[in-house]
């Protein structure tokens, strides 16, 4: 009777070991879950780091944009180079985000579309100023006493017409006046009722009207004439 209890108990020993062994091998061999972030799954607003945690994308519009500046025509589209900044960190052009634009060619206001990329999301929009290419005085001249004659170069794409200022300092401060002429086919103006025996100063520019709205070039070097 003691040798069949003996045997029974080797087998129930046999018999829990080899389960034992069974579950090691299979906590050794288990593959861990792994898991996706949801930028993988669904394409929201997270990304994975080296380790496999998930983190948010920081919204472009949290970042400081500066440098946007104003064009001058020239018939070709017109581009920006802004300096994009998240707190003190500068953020690179198509690493960090992407550039486009719209109605970025004639004069006018055009818009250029800041897009995040990367560990950044959203966009935002910037509009700048396209202006007229500016023109210069060819001449000027004393027809008749108290008249200075103002002659310039066309310049007829993409303008309305011309602006003329005179002053009698070269900073343009002192009795200015301002003559505007709506013919962007006129090359000359005969500024009358001046000063006799005045030095002037002249310069000019160029203008576009779209709408209610006028886009200036810059003004051109003065030129200087005393009237008879």
């Amino acid at each position: 009777m003691k040798k069949i209890l003996s045997i029974i108990s080797i087998i129930i020993c046999i018999t829990m070991l080899s389960n034992l062994t069974a579950l090691a091998v299979d906590f050794e061999t288990e593959t861990l879950p792994i898991y996706k972030s949801k930028l993988d799954e669904t394409g929201s607003d997270f990304e994975t780091d080296p380790i496999g945690f998930e983190t948010e994308k920081i919204s472009i519009s949290k970042c400081s944009i500066s440098n946007i500046v104003a064009k001058t025509y020239s018939g070709k589209a017109k581009t920006q180079s802004p300096t994009v900044k998240y707190k003190k960190t500068t953020l690179k052009k198509g690493t960090d985000y992407t550039l486009s634009y719209k109605n970025n060619t004639k004069v006018g206001t055009a818009t250029v579309t800041i897009t995040g990329k990367g560990s950044y999301k959203g966009s935002v929009k910037k509009t700048f100023k396209i202006n007229p290419k500016g023109t210069t005085i060819s001449k000027l001249s004393k027809p008749k006493s108290k008249q200075i004659k103002v002659s310039w170069k066309k310049q007829k794409t993409q303008t309305t017409g011309y602006q003329i200022q005179i002053a009698t300092n070269s900073s343009f401060t002192k009795s200015k006046k301002l003559y505007t002429i709506s013919k962007n086919t006129s090359s000359y103006k005969t500024l009358k009722s001046l000063k006799k025996n005045k030095k002037y100063y002249v310069r000019i520019r160029t203008y576009k009207k779209i709408g209610d709205k006028k886009y200036y070039s810059s003004w051109s070097k003065y030129k200087s004439i005393k009237t008879k």
